[in-house]
């Protein structure tokens, strides 16, 4: 079955892991201590307290694997305002194209068709540490900027993932690391326009990422520069 997952993957253009459940234990065990550090603000912390869920939900099956699926979509286009007589073109996230299914839609779509007729199950699961689900299962890699990225992809995907009761097998298991190609480049830190990008680490300063502040409400800090501008929200310029 996982051999077949792989393959409908492929076919829609995406990249799938079938982990088995422990190792999500695997991973809440390691945020659990990582959540001690002294380094991690209060930001962090409350992504790893309070957006991350890796207590298993109540299903009707028996869950036995983590189905990790990336999804090539790319995450930005223009929008042009008008505004005191001229003409303002500024980048924003995209949600949807049209005549294209988002990879949520997509994927549910072509694995229900593969996995319920041979009695599988799958439970949507948006909650999970996905990117760190993709680094240690080798789907994806962290870049400086923290950051993943997929070998064929880049940067623009998605992931999705499914709790299912399809049996997998033990598969690679990776250490959390930086990408080789960061190696000597500074290419993301010396673009990152609120400074948030540091060199010894590919944990970020989220509190300082650009995309943090434009979703805040009130004003802008004073240490954000005019300059760093460019977006109606989120910020591209370390992707």
């Amino acid at each position: 079955m996982s051999e077949n997952l792989k393959r409908v993957g492929t076919e829609h253009g995406d990249k799938i892991k079938i982990l088995p459940i422990h190792r999500l234990t695997d991973v809440k065990n390691d945020l659990e201590t990582f959540s001690q550090s002294e380094s991690l603000n209060g930001f962090q912390k409350y992504i790893l307290s309070d957006i991350y869920q890796t207590t298993l939900p109540e299903v009707d099956f028996t869950i036995q694997s983590i189905i990790l699926v990336a999804s090539p979509f790319p995450a930005y286009g223009k929008a042009v305002f008008h505004w005191q007589g001229e003409k303002v073109t500024l980048t924003s996230p995209a949600r949807a194209y049209p005549g294209k299914l988002n990879p949520l839609e997509s994927t549910k779509q072509y694995l229900t068709e593969l996995c319920t007729p041979r009695g599988y199950h799958l439970h949507l699961a948006m909650k999970l540490p996905l990117k760190r689900l993709a680094v240690s299962s080798g789907l994806a890699k962290y870049g400086r900027n923290n950051i993943c990225y997929v070998e064929g992809m880049g940067s623009f995907f998605a992931l999705v993932a499914y709790l299912s009761d399809i049996p997998s097998v033990d598969s690679d298991w990776n250490e959390v690391s930086r990408m080789e190609s960061c190696d000597g480049c500074t290419a993301c830190l010396n673009n990152c326009p609120t400074g948030a990008i540091l060199k010894d680490r590919f944990l970020i300063n989220n509190e300082r990422c650009l995309s943090s502040v434009n979703e805040m409400p009130g004003d802008f800090p004073e240490w954000v520069p005019v300059s760093a501008h460019h977006s109606l929200y989120d910020c591209f310029k370390c992707q």
